[in-house]
């Protein structure tokens, strides 16, 4: 017979206690679920601590910062705007403007943590103007937010991996992320 060590037990209780603060409740008995709600205060509270970023490429460098959900959407969509500064080659001026970025809700179980699921550059805007940029930056700018998504989590659950296996569903409702938590 295994014993269950008191770490284990004290880290259960805290996510116990932290989920029926924030959460509503629904079912009966020990089918009881609760759903945790994160809205977009929520995500743009974590994605802070997250940028800025930047990388070096043949034509330049590229720093991308202030990641903000705009809005969550039904079909689980989330919208996004990210500054962008580009500082071309052996030229010492900085060009800043935005990018408008979509993506679906995808969760990795073992990072425990929800991530954008094909994020999509929408819009790119230098200079308060929207451009239709050459095929070759406008790829890098494409492929390096795309990097920056599949590698950086919008979300990530904190406490130990209980809540890995309690995990049920995550979807869009009433322009928030809504996670199910349950024991059946």
């Amino acid at each position: 017979m295994k014993k269950v060590s008191l770490g284990f037990i004290s880290i259960f209780i805290s996510i116990v206690f932290i989920l029926n603060s924030c959460v509503e409740k629904t079912g009966q008995g020990l089918g009881t679920n609760l759903t945790f709600s994160l809205s977009p205060s929520d995500i743009n509270t974590f994605l802070k601590k997250n940028f800025p970023v930047e990388k070096e490429f043949d034509l330049g460098k590229l720093i991308l910062n202030n990641a903000e959900v705009s809005s969550i959407e039904s079909k689980d969509k989330i919208k996004l705007g990210l500054d962008v500064a580009y500082k071309p080659p052996l030229i010492p001026t900085t060009i800043t403007g935005g990018v408008k970025v979509t993506g679906g809700i995808k969760y990795d179980p073992k990072k425990r943590a929800l991530f954008l699921k094909d994020p999509m550059v929408q819009e790119i805007k230098f200079l308060n103007r929207s451009f239709s940029l050459p095929e070759g930056i406008q790829g890098i700018i494409g492929g390096f937010v795309g990097e920056v998504f599949n590698n950086i989590p919008i979300y990530k659950f904190s406490g130990g991996n209980l809540a890995t296996y309690l995990l049920k569903d995550v979807k869009v409702e009433d322009g928030k992320i809504k996670i199910s938590f349950g024991l059946q």
